[in-house]
């Protein structure tokens, strides 16, 4: 899915704009543009994962705790954490993973060279074998695949069983 051809969409709280590259039943993968200081939406029963595509950084304060992040680095939070970004060095564009407690799990890691993952995001432009992509372009390659750039890799699975009875 290329960035490029996904249609843009207001954050619930109307602070901010994403699109979205992949959903499934309890997940999502999007890509939000920032463009100012502002608050994250709540998404109450979700794991969420947040890696910057850049330019720049981003100060996250997740239930007052600072979190600087640049290019290709991520941290997780809960979805109903009070979260709110700091540009450092103006707008920027970030991938966001979220899924929901008791229905899907995720796993995201930075991905060079060979990579085994149901799917990829492009951090600051790359290639799968010789077909390029762009940064915030989602892939599903076949496995394994030779990449040229740096990648998030997302891994999303649905909850097991013990995780779907607690969360009920």
């Amino acid at each position: 899915m290329r960035y490029a051809d996904c249609a843009e969409e207001a954050w619930r709280n109307g602070a901010g704009r994403t699109r979205t590259l992949w959903s499934g039943e309890g997940a999502r993968i999007s890509v939000a543009a920032l463009e100012r200081d502002a608050p994250f939406s709540a998404y109450a029963g979700y794991d969420r994962s947040f890696c910057v595509l850049g330019p720049g950084a981003v100060t996250l304060l997740v239930d007052g705790d600072e979190r600087r992040l640049s290019l290709g680095e991520w941290t997780a939070f809960a979805g109903e954490a009070q979260v709110s970004a700091q540009l450092d060095q103006g707008p920027l564009r970030a991938v966001n993973v979220m899924t929901l407690r008791g229905v899907a799990r995720h796993r995201v890691w930075l991905a060079h060279g060979p990579a085994d993952a149901a799917m990829l995001v492009a951090l600051a432009g790359g290639n799968v074998g010789t077909e390029r992509f762009d940064a915030g372009d989602l892939l599903l390659p076949e496995f394994p695949a030779t990449l040229g750039g740096a990648f998030l890799a997302v891994q999303i699975a649905e909850a097991d069983q013990s995780a779907r009875v607690s969360a009920s």
